[in-house]
């Protein structure tokens, strides 16, 4: 699919900015291009690039508002590189490497969005019995705002009106 190979691209494409100083980071986030460096090439973790495809999928099939149109959801190169992280490392027992996410960005970055397509994802189609997630905010006007975001997604996202839950976890099917 198209989608997913421009995500990883984007991912890709990130590190390298990272890496040549194109993009100008702090340490933290340097450090964090190198663990996942570092991370590729350990034997102790299993990768899961399929994990992260699905991810993508997922955010393939949200709709949202961009200049008063519902377009499909298109990831900053950032933002692929936090999915790319989060959902390509693996224990020996399955469990991701990464089990929180605690993202500071500036202004202006599309962090409520991307915050909740990441909720839909985690409630919909992580495959975990009984989901739960959190979303915060610092206002109670920003928590109005996420709100806001997470229902227009939903009513303007056909895929997500499919999903259907049965009694032992959540079940989706795209397309």
């Amino acid at each position: 699919m198209d989608y997913i190979k421009n995500c990883r691209k984007q991912a890709e494409k990130y590190i390298k900015d990272i890496e040549s100083g194109k993009i100008v980071a702090n340490k933290w986030i340097k450090l964090a291009v190198k663990r996942y460096k570092k991370d590729l090439k350990r034997k102790d973790l299993i990768k899961e690039q399929s994990k992260v495809d699905r991810v993508f999928e997922f955010f393939s099939y949200l709709k949202i508002n961009i200049k008063d149109k519902y377009k499909q959801y298109e990831f900053l190169p950032f933002q692929a590189f936090i999915i790319q992280n989060l959902f390509l490392f693996y224990d020996k027992d399955g469990d991701r490497r990464f089990q929180k996410l605690f993202l500071f960005v500036a202004r202006k970055n599309n962090k409520t969005v991307f915050a909740v397509c990441l909720n839909f994802y985690f409630l919909i189609a992580d495959n975990v019995t009984d989901p739960q997630v959190l979303l915060l905010a610092n206002t109670r006007e920003q928590a109005g705002i996420a709100l806001e975001y997470a229902k227009n997604i939903a009513l303007n996202s056909p895929a997500l009106r499919k999903v259907k839950r049965n009694r032992y976890r959540l079940n989706y099917s795209f397309g």
